[in-house]
C-alpha cells in the first residue's frame, strides 16, 4: 500500500460516520504527518507500516466517540484534536507501548503552554526563596565576620 492507497481507504472508511470536514482534517493530518515523517529520513512503507490500518484508525475514531455528533476542532502543534461533548481527544505520533489502547496507538495528551509556564514561574520563585533564605539566616554571622575583620584591621594599622 502506499500514501495514495491509504489515504483513498482512509477517506472510504471514514465516509458515512464522519462529516466532510471532520474527514479532511483526518487526512490533512495523516498527509502531513507523512510528510514530517519522510522529512526526518522514514520511508514511506516504514511510516505506513507504523501508521496501521486505515480501516482501524476509522473505526478507533468511531469507537471513541469521534464522528456525526463530535466534532473536529482545529490542530494542537503537529497533532490534531477531535472535540466530542465536553472531552477533548488528542492523537499524536503513532507507537507502540504497553500503555497504548488495543489499537496499538498512543494517545498523546498535551500540556497547554499557560499551565508550563505557571509551572516554570512557582519554580523560579521556590528557588528564589530557597536562596534569599539561606542569606538571611547567614547574613547576621556574615555580619559579624566582616565586623571583626574590619576591627583587626583597624586596630592593625595603629
Amino acid at each position: 500500500m502506499d500514501r495514495r492507497e491509504f489515504i483513498a481507504e482512509l477517506r472510504r472508511e471514514m465516509s458515512g460516520g464522519f462529516s466532510t470536514a471532520e474527514i479532511e482534517d483526518a487526512v490533512s493530518y495523516y498527509e502531513d504527518y507523512i510528510d514530517m515523517q519522510i522529512k526526518k529520513g522514514k520511508r514511506e512503507d516504514e511510516i505506513l507500516r507504523q501508521l496501521g490500518s486505515p480501516r482501524l484508525i476509522a473505526k478507533s475514531m468511531k469507537a471513541a466517540g469521534r464522528g456525526t455528533g463530535g466534532t473536529m476542532s482545529g490542530r494542537a502543534g503537529s497533532a490534531g484534536r477531535y472535540a466530542s461533548g465536553g472531552s477533548t481527544f488528542f492523537y499524536g505520533e503513532p507507537s507502540r507501548d504497553e500503555d497504548a489502547d488495543s489499537d496499538g496507538r498512543m494517545h498523546t495528551f498535551r500540556i497547554p503552554l499557560w499551565l508550563v509556564l505557571l509551572i516554570v514561574l512557582f519554580v523560579l520563585i521556590a528557588v528564589l526563596s530557597f536562596v534569599f533564605r539561606l542569606l538571611i539566616a547567614v547574613l547576621p554571622i556574615l555580619l559579624v565576620v566582616i565586623g571583626i575583620i574590619a576591627i583587626y584591621r583597624y586596630f592593625q594599622r595603629r
